[in-house]
């Protein structure tokens, strides 16, 4: 029918109802956690810029490659989750937006982009590099040695703001652990990707 709109596919609307109400509720906290929360995007967007180099390389990856890579980012949400579950929110996001880009859909990656930069640039100067380190969070990176210096937290803000550039432990209440979106990007990754092993008609929905 003419001026009809095609329906938005389930899982699509979920992830992007998870991302929109975890960003909403990320942009009342006080700035202590959206820091902690853009903290986490820049080490998680560094892990992301080591492994595949850029936002085109990932997009040529084999799909199972991208899928191990996704099921990597939902260990590490869950890990943190015991030692810093305002890390893992961090984590979390920018998983919903790797899965974004997995499926190929450029309008949800916009969206997404714009909100995690929004965190990212969190964690930029000095007196933000000071902050964190007030509110306790111990910056390490890959090989788990520790961060002290300004210049590496902001090198790592400069990176993400790198790789999105194709698109222009004070506690929340409302993130509680039960509310935090755990697989439902890879879900939805997955039914993009391709179809279950022995059924070329079905999504695969479950990792």
């Amino acid at each position: 029918m003419f001026g009809s709109k095609k329906r938005e596919h389930p899982e699509r609307a979920g992830l992007r109802q998870d991302f929109e109400y975890v960003t909403s509720t990320a942009r009342r906290a006080p700035e202590a956690v959206q820091m902690v929360l853009g903290h986490s995007i820049n080490l998680a967007s560094t892990d992301f810029v080591a492994r595949f180099r850029s936002i085109e390389v990932f997009r040529v990856t084999p799909g199972a490659e991208k899928l191990e890579y996704l099921q990597q980012l939902t260990a590490a949400e869950m890990e943190l989750q015991k030692k810093d579950p305002q890390a893992a929110i961090g984590f979390a996001l920018f998983k919903m937006w790797v899965g974004a880009l997995a499926a190929k859909d450029n309008e949800l990656m916009r969206q997404f982009s714009k909100e995690l930069s929004m965190l990212s640039k969190k964690v930029r100067d000095n007196r933000h590099c000071i902050e964190l380190g007030r509110h306790g969070w111990d910056v390490r990176n890959r090989d788990h040695v520790p961060l002290t210096k300004p210049f590496r937290i902001r090198a790592q803000a400069e990176q993400f703001a790198d790789l999105i550039g194709d698109f222009s432990m004070v506690q929340v209440p409302a993130l509680r652990t039960g509310e935090l979106p755990q697989i439902r990007c890879t879900a939805w990754a997955k039914a993009k990707i391709g179809p279950r092993e022995g059924d070329p008609g079905s999504p695969r929905w479950r990792v």
